[in-house]
């Protein structure tokens, strides 16, 4: 009797104890985990930047470049892995009266349309959808994360500035007049008003040839700069008569623009991280 009393005093004891154990160690950890949390981080850690997620250490992530972020919506149709894929995909979408752009890089992704905020797209999808082409809103923000560079990029970076805060301004105001789902939903006044506001912004694109060292840069720079002058000649056309095909036009003219502007951002970042 006295050993079976023993026995179940002694199983008592170490249940008591294991029980006091595990208390303190979620006590530990969860004290732990909380100073993690307030941290941010934890010693010795890293953090992921940049649009290729590379992990770099903190006192090695050097200097930054913010720009004013402009966010852009539009309507994507498909991501295809080939251009001729996507070509065939935005067939009927031309047949159909649409402008759509088919963006340079792999994936190739089909966008339609520039609107200024989400809802402005509705419309425009559920004609799609009418007429059996399934689409979803899509969106953008340029200069949506700074620009990191190595210290030694600091010429490059302050060469460039300039040119492409004056391109953050020229997306910005054009968005102003090539936001509708449609031509008749703008107001013509304010168009025109808005476009004398362009045109100065495009001085000042215009009035700044910037020449860098690296010829890619450069090529893309000499992209953008076609297509903003193929901007201004559909501007100019539109606004001596406005049609829904020169709207449909001005909106693509815009698509082409932020994607060679994302592309010259890589290219830039690629640049000067080496």
């Amino acid at each position: 009797m006295g050993s079976f009393f023993r026995q179940r005093m002694g199983i008592g004891l170490m249940v008591i104890s294991l029980t006091a154990f595990a208390v303190l160690g979620a006590f530990y950890l969860g004290g732990l985990y909380i100073d993690i949390m307030r941290q941010g981080t934890y010693s010795g850690s890293t953090r992921v930047i940049s649009n290729q997620s590379k992990s770099v250490a903190a006192q090695d992530e050097g200097e930054l470049l913010t720009l004013n972020p402009v966010p852009v919506y539009f309507l994507q149709v498909g991501v295809y892995s080939d251009m001729q894929g996507a070509k065939a995909a935005a067939q009927p979408l031309i047949d159909l009266g649409y402008r759509p752009y088919i963006t340079q890089t792999v994936p190739h992704k089909i966008w339609i349309g520039v609107y200024k905020n989400r809802e402005d797209t509705e419309k425009v999808k559920k004609q799609l959808i009418e007429k059996s082409l399934s689409t979803f809103t899509g969106a953008v923000v340029v200069n949506g994360e700074n620009l990191r560079y190595k210290k030694g990029s600091e010429a490059l970076i302050k060469e460039i500035t300039p040119l492409l805060e004056a391109y953050t301004l020229w997306l910005k105001e054009n968005l102003e007049i090539c936001h509708a789902g449609s031509a008749d939903r703008l107001n013509v006044d304010l168009v025109q008003r808005q476009a004398t506001v362009v045109d100065n912004v495009y001085k000042t694109i215009g009035n700044n040839h910037l020449r860098t060292k690296s010829e890619v840069i450069n090529r893309r720079f000499g992209n953008i700069e076609d297509v903003i002058m193929e901007y201004k000649q559909e501007l100019d056309a539109f606004k001596n008569k406005v049609t829904s095909e020169r709207y449909s036009m001005l909106q693509f003219q815009l698509l082409s623009f932020i994607d060679n502007y994302l592309i010259l951002r890589q290219e830039i970042d690629n640049l000067s991280q080496t």
